[in-house]
């Protein structure tokens, strides 16, 4: 017999049904599809996409106007539940739950908690309740008891949490359980996420859960893995930085090193990510500088010094790699040592400026960390102030400027950017200063008062 397909056919056409049964037949079970490949695209897509957006607020009385009238008139046809959660969310939100007059949709949302079985309303329904919560507050103490009671009717995406966090939805316990737990992950922000809270710096519940895990991570700061964590906590990667209660988690990162002894591990650190998360402090101040002790912060304001004096001087070493002005460092490192330069802001021209850019830890590159420099000359510009002076210091034959802070024409320190020419006119007479030959030390020395 031929091993021919065709002839196979004929002769498997010509079979009886009962020949074709009794045939052996070799079962190839399909391949199994790569479930990790699946659960790295469900996990993008849970990223990006982790909750639906909620209407702007400046619908809600017209949203809440009509569900109102629907409760007058007990007319229900056509109302999908996206449109009730929504109402939900819009009636416990901080601008409406204080609102008399739609009081009866909140009483509403919570008698219809205690006796519904739509897992999908209760489960919308905790999203309200973790976004609206008020401790203390009669509303959250009505929806914390039902949906305490509706728990086991409730959507699977809870589970993990509610079985981690037994007490998540009794609102006097929810805060400091769920704090307790988050100190035991190394990774708090996906800690969480695994457990099925898909967005930990939502508001509400989130913010005081935020202050408890920052009370109890005081001790844990001390050490360099404490720092990163609560530094991933703020600023998960791929996500926007925490601003709610950001300056005390600051301030407990900062507490344990107000002596001389701060390794360099964790200055670097607080430095380098503080900055990339919440800009420079004296740069575009952003708000949360103004939760930070004020102590603590001018303990930030030397690191930052220290850091930026160290920085300027290595781009200039591979701007330049055979630069002369190793006395210009050693000058004024030994003035800044002795707490005499007490702030300073560095001016780059436009190439150490790239190669600055370059230098930066991942997202520090719109902290505002220095300045560009325009007009020909040096190549970069150390501005300083040391007591009632603003001293300039640059490479290159530029002299050391001097001038009276309080002058019109000093130029300010932690601007965006300079322009040379406009630091040398000739006509102002506000400006001394002294060129690097012989014996400038001891003049710059003088000059300052010492």
């Amino acid at each position: 017999m031929s091993g021919n397909g065709s002839d196979g056919a004929s002769v498997a056409a010509g079979m009886s049904l009962s020949q074709r049964l009794a045939q052996p037949y070799q079962f190839v079970a399909p391949a199994l599809p790569n479930f990790k490949e699946l659960n790295k695209t469900l996990q993008r897509v849970s990223e990006r996409y982790d909750q639906p957006r909620k209407k702007p607020l400046q619908h809600a009385r017209q949203y809440l106007d009509e569900f109102a009238q629907k409760l007058d008139t007990a007319d229900w046809r056509a109302t999908p539940l996206s449109f009730v959660t929504q109402v939900a969310s819009f009636a416990f939100d901080r601008t409406f739950r204080g609102v008399e007059q739609y009081e009866n949709i909140r009483r509403f949302m919570i008698r219809e908690a205690e006796v519904s079985t739509r897992s999908s309303f209760l489960s919308a329904l905790v999203d309200v309740y973790i976004e609206s919560f008020e401790p203390g507050a009669k509303h959250t103490s009505l929806l914390s008891r039902a949906l305490y009671d509706a728990r086991d009717r409730n959507a699977p995406r809870w589970r993990k949490l509610f079985d981690a966090v037994p007490d998540f939805l009794l609102h006097d316990k929810a805060v400091n359980q769920l704090a307790a737990l988050m100190q035991q992950m190394d990774d708090p922000w996906h800690g969480l996420r695994a457990l099925g809270l898909r967005q930990p710096h939502a508001p509400g519940l989130m913010d005081h859960v935020h202050a408890a895990f920052v009370r109890g991570a005081r001790k844990t700061c001390e050490g360099p893995e404490g720092v990163k964590r609560m530094l991933g906590w703020l600023k998960p990667p791929g996500h926007a930085v925490r601003r709610v209660g950001a300056g005390d988690a600051i301030n407990v990162m900062l507490s344990p090193w107000t002596g001389p002894d701060c390794p360099s591990e964790i200055s670097t650190l607080l430095i380098d990510n503080l900055t990339a998360y919440y800009g420079h402090p004296r740069v575009g101040r952003d708000a949360v500088w103004n939760e930070v002790d004020p102590e603590l912060e001018r303990m930030f304001m030397r690191w930052l010094v220290h850091a930026d004096f160290r920085f300027l001087f290595r781009i200039l070493r591979e701007v330049e790699p055979s630069h002369m002005f190793p006395d210009r460092e050693a000058f004024w490192l030994t003035e800044l040592e002795a707490g005499r330069v007490q702030e300073l802001w560095v001016a780059f021209r436009p190439e150490g400026y790239r190669l600055a850019q370059q230098r930066l830890p991942d997202g520090g590159r719109e902290a505002g960390r220095f300045a560009l420099l325009k007009g020909g000359g040096p190549r970069s510009l150390l501005f300083m102030r040391v007591g009632e002076d603003i001293v300039v210091e640059g490479t290159h034959s530029f002299p050391i400027c001097f001038f009276n802070a309080t002058s019109r024409r000093a130029p300010r320190l932690y601007q965006p950017q300079y322009h040379l020419d406009l630091l040398q006119r000739p006509e102002d007479s506000t400006r001394d200063s002294i060129a690097h030959q012989g014996g400038w030390e001891r003049k710059a020395r003088m000059r300052l008062g010492r």
